[in-house]
């Protein structure tokens, strides 16, 4: 077939050659850590040279934070959540967070990332920026309202905050699922659905 008679788009190959890059970098980053991986070393591990590896992941932090995210996929979990009934989606939404969270899968990149962005400017902005585009700009569109964004906010650091407390730090680790996700509840119900929030004193 002559190129002119080719469909435009992305090249044939191009879709599978990225999806062993981010896959190559996600196993780098968790077995090796941030400072320890390479886009070298990423180029040696898919059989490419480093230029394909930013062509398709981009530079390392763009790389580090497209990769961990297709790990964690908290888009999907949020979208799993928000596709319940408006007035079960708080327990949903906690339910899925604390069964996401219990599994080391998805732990092991989000305490990654956690850590991570503490230290590296640049992966600490690219995850804000993904945060705000697909959890916190969602949950804003479902609460709706002024304040909507702030809610939105607050819900996304509730929950991180819980999380973190209970697997990174190991408070309360050994207390039983259900506890987190009845202490989730009630809170994300009053900010999720708009209830009346406390005056600070």
């Amino acid at each position: 077939m002559l190129d002119s008679q080719r469909r435009p788009g992305r090249p044939p190959g191009e879709s599978s050659t990225r999806d062993r890059v981010l896959a190559a970098a996600a196993e780098s980053f968790l077995s090796r850590g941030y400072g320890a991986t390479t886009i070298r070393g990423i180029a040696e591990t898919v059989g490419i040279d480093p230029a394909t590896v930013v062509h398709h992941g981009g530079r390392k932090h763009e790389l580090f934070t497209r990769s961990m995210m297709l790990q964690v996929a908290p888009a999907g979990l949020l979208h799993r959540a928000l596709s319940m009934p408006r007035r079960e989606v708080p327990v949903a939404l906690a339910r899925v967070v604390v069964l996401a969270w219990s599994d080391e899968a998805i732990r092991r990149p989000v305490e990654l990332v956690l850590a991570t962005a503490l230290t590296q400017p640049r992966v600490r902005e690219m995850c804000r920026d993904y945060l705000e585009r697909e959890v916190v700009q969602p949950l804003a569109l479902f609460i709706g309202g002024r304040d909507a964004t702030a809610r939105a906010t607050a819900v996304a650091a509730l929950v991180a905050g819980t999380m973190t407390t209970r697997y990174a730090l190991g408070i309360g680790r050994d207390l039983p699922l259900d506890e987190p996700m009845a202490s989730l509840a009630p809170t994300l119900h009053q900010l999720l659905l708009r209830s009346p929030l406390p005056k600070p004193r």
